[in-house]
Formats: C-alpha cells, structure tokens, sequence
C-alpha cells in the first residue's frame, strides 16, 4: 500500500450544530423560464430543479449567514465568545477587503477569534470542514465555527 493513501487515524472531532438561514424569496422554474424564454417544462427537465430561493430586499449573504451562525451557536449551547476559529467558506467573496470572515466576525460580536475565509468554489464547506478538523486536532482551536454563505442580488 502506497504511504500516500494510508489511511489515517480518527481526528477525533465532531459537529456540534448546523443550522440554516434561507432567503424568503421562492421563486419557481417556470418564473426563472419566462424570464428567459424558455418553455418551463424544458427548463425543470432539463435542470432537475422545481424552486430556488432568491435574496429578498435587506437580505445579504452576510445577514443570512450571521443568522445561521447565531442559532448553530444557540443549538450548541455555545457562547460566541468560546469560539477560537471563524472560517468564511463561500465560494464568492462578499467584498474584497476587509474579508468576509471579519464582517462575519463583527456581525456576531466575536472578539479575539482568529478569522479568515476558505474559498474552494463549490467544496469551500468541504475544504473549511477538514481545516476545522485539522485545527482542532492538533490543538490549535478548542471551537471553530464555519459559516458558508452565499447570495446575488439580482434586478
């Protein structure tokens, strides 16, 4: 067995919560077709999906991802101020500079926590969750919150 695929022992970590924040807008394939001119029946065929959510006025990627974090926080019985770690894992970022993570940080009143975000596209929770595992297993973080967010504003 090659050393590069052995497999490795338990990290020995685990998810205390997950929680969800979606947008209250519901808007169906058939709006998403006309808009586009495109037969609705071919467009649920073709794309598999009945309804999507779709950022509402005073909704942002930030808003909704600092809503999940807090109730993950609550479920977890866990105070902000225990988290060690803060990872963005969006697959867009919501502004340059400062970084995602920071205004994640600042919407949750975290202080002293390290904050940075992961992006990896479509694996950015995937990518957050092994860093997550990695940093508590070797002692770097006790609590790491990940938050994945994203959102468009569109006309």
């Amino acid at each position: 067995m090659s050393a590069l695929f052995r497999p490795a022992p338990p990290l020995g970590v685990r998810i205390l919560s997950t929680a969800q924040a979606l947008p209250a807008r519901v808007v169906s394939t058939a709006e998403v077709a006309a808009l586009c001119g495109v037969p609705a029946e071919l467009a649920q065929k073709r794309s598999g999906v009945r309804e999507r959510r779709w950022l509402s006025e005073g909704e942002t990627a930030l808003s909704l991802g600092a809503q999940a974090a807090r109730e993950a926080l609550a479920q977890a019985g866990l105070p902000p101020e225990q988290v060690d770690v803060l990872l963005n894992a969006s697959g867009s970022q919501l502004q340059p500079i400062p970084d995602g993570a920071a205004l994640f940080a600042r919407e949750l009143g975290l202080r002293g926590a390290a904050t940075y975000s992961l992006h990896g596209t479509c694996l950015s929770f995937l990518v957050a969750l092994q860093h997550a595992a990695l940093l508590i297993h070797t002692q770097q973080a006790r609590h790491v919150l990940i938050v994945s967010s994203e959102g468009a504003a569109w006309a």
